[in-house]
C-alpha cells in the first residue's frame, strides 16, 4: 500500500468541496477520510458505503463521460 501514496492525483473543487487525493485506482481520502471504492466494499456498513458513494459522484462531477 505504501508505494500507491507516491502516485497519487489530487482534485479540488472550486465550489468547497472536500479535497479528494487517489491513492490507487480503487482508494481515495475525502477530507481526512479513508474510503476504498472497490465495489466489494458494498458490503461494508452503510456509513461507508455512503461515504463511497458520495466520491464517485464527486469524481464524476469532475471527470463527466
Amino acid at each position: 500500500m505504501l508505494e500507491h501514496h507516491r502516485m497519487f492525483s489530487a482534485h479540488q473543487s472550486v465550489r468547497g468541496t472536500p479535497l479528494v487525493i487517489q491513492l490507487s485506482p480503487n482508494a481515495y481520502f475525502l477530507g481526512n477520510e479513508h474510503v476504498s471504492t472497490d465495489y466489494s466494499a458494498l458490503n461494508a456498513p452503510s456509513v461507508i458505503r455512503s461515504k463511497m458513494l458520495n466520491i464517485l459522484a464527486f469524481l464524476q462531477r469532475q471527470h463527466p463521460t
